[in-house]
């Protein structure tokens, strides 16, 4: 015969899941994420012009009265590659959750751009 049905109350006891523990988050995850999102778009802004002032940069060794032609020529001839290799690395080290190094390599092209803008402005 078959078996009467089990009421609630015969019914084994179940136990309530256990509530997820809430991950912590680094505090440096998502500021960081938005400066290197910006920092991003001024690079690839800034890629086009860097482009073309390292392809015109042998002109500077006819111009005669610069500090000197040649750092300034290797800062333009090496801008395109920093911006480009600067905001790879920075997203691959946020990529790897290493936020502070992230920042640190994010900014690093913005230390050239100062270093190319440094001779324009002291001989102005």
């Amino acid at each position: 015969m078959d078996a009467p049905p089990e009421s609630a109350a015969d019914a084994p006891a179940q136990t309530p899941a256990a509530a997820p523990v809430p991950r912590q988050s680094n505090p440096l995850k998502r500021p960081t994420r938005i400066t290197l999102i910006v920092l991003t778009v001024i690079y690839l802004i800034l890629l086009v012009p860097a482009g073309l002032f390292a392809f015109i940069s042998s002109f500077e060794f006819e111009a005669g009265a610069t500090p000197d032609p040649l750092v300034v020529y290797l800062l333009f001839i090496s801008l395109p590659f920093v911006l480009l290799l600067g905001t790879i690395l920075a997203w691959l080290l946020y990529r790897f959750k290493i936020y502070r190094a992230a920042l640190v390599v994010g900014f690093l092209p913005m230390l050239e751009i100062l270093l190319l803008a440094l001779p324009i402005i002291i001989f102005s």
